[in-house]
């Protein structure tokens, strides 16, 4: 395993150090080696490095996408994951399948293994059975069209109201039974969805081995509201926390994914730099990636 970071988390570095989107910097100061990208639906992407005004490459064409993959070789930096924008709720379904396809065809040049899924539906109320349902309809669609061999796999976040419950990703995972299709698991979002602490020890090793991508994050609740049920997002603005400071103890994160086999990133996505001046985001992003860091290092 090693750890990654977002680019948008590196954006907001550069700034803070007033260097204005430069997200190779960005990185060289963390000492990390690799990002996740966002990918828009219209294939943009950052640059590692701008150039002149121009910051991001479309991915569907061959020569900006070049351009992207020569700064990544240059640099000796390499991607995680693409992060997608998805509405699984979309009554034309192949319409997502179809950008599903193109994000896969487009990145699959860069040598990137996963794409990051997003079943947090706009469409709120439904039953958990019928939001699955939604999310299998494209899926399933999406993997009958890549061989059976397909090398960029793709990693369903466990994020807002559906995936983070445990049924939702049970009843996908149980009906596709496909090796091509697993989780980015999120290592705060269930116990933001208010799961007692516990239990989110309980569904790190459960998910495990379904596990493609991750992205970490904490949260410090007080003592007495860490194992009980709390409400979807209980006052996250105010108890989210960096990520070597949270309830969350990642070690156990660590220890569930290597049993799993799992040896790809922790991605950092510390949601708390906005409870601090950006003058400090160095500081805590820097400790983030060396106590990620030295987690993997304790656990071989």
């Amino acid at each position: 395993m090693y750890v990654s970071i977002r680019d948008a988390i590196l954006a907001e570095l550069s700034k803070s150090m007033e260097q204005e989107k430069d997200l190779i910097s960005s990185l060289k100061f963390l000492n990390l080696k690799a990002v996740e990208m966002e990918f828009s639906n219209d294939g943009s992407v950052y640059l590692l490095s701008g150039r002149g005004k121009h910051d991001k490459v479309n991915l569907f064409n061959p020569s900006e996408r070049d351009l992207l993959g020569e700064q990544l070789d240059k640099n000796e930096v390499k991607i995680s994951a693409f992060l997608m924008h998805n509405d699984f709720s979309n009554p034309n379904k192949d319409e997502e399948v179809d950008r599903i396809l193109k994000c896969i065809e487009a990145v699959r040049p860069l040598g990137v293994k996963v794409i990051r899924l997003d079943p947090a539906m706009p469409k709120k109320g439904l039953p958990v059975k019928e939001a699955a349902e939604n999310a299998i309809r494209i899926l399933e669609k999406v993997l009958s069209k890549l061989p059976r061999d397909e090398s960029v796999f793709l990693g369903m976040e466990n994020h807002g109201e559906y995936s983070n419950n445990p049924e939702f990703l049970r009843i996908v995972f149980s009906t596709l039974n496909d090796p091509r299709i697993g989780i980015t698991l999120d290592s705060g979002n269930f116990y933001w969805y208010g799961l007692p602490l516990s239990k989110v020890y309980e569904l790190f090793s459960e998910f495990a081995p379904h596990t493609k991508h991750t992205h970490i994050k904490n949260i410090k609740y007080p003592v007495e509201l860490r194992e009980g049920q709390r409400e979807m997002g209980y006052e996250y603005a105010r108890y989210v926390s960096p990520i070597y400071e949270g309830d969350i103890d990642h070690r156990k994160l660590v220890e569930s994914l290597r049993k799993a086999g799992y040896e790809e990133d922790l991605c950092i996505e510390d949601e708390s730099l906005g409870k601090f001046s950006p003058k400090d985001w160095p500081k805590i992003l820097k400790k983030d990636a060396e106590f990620l860091k030295e987690l993997l290092k304790e656990s071989g």
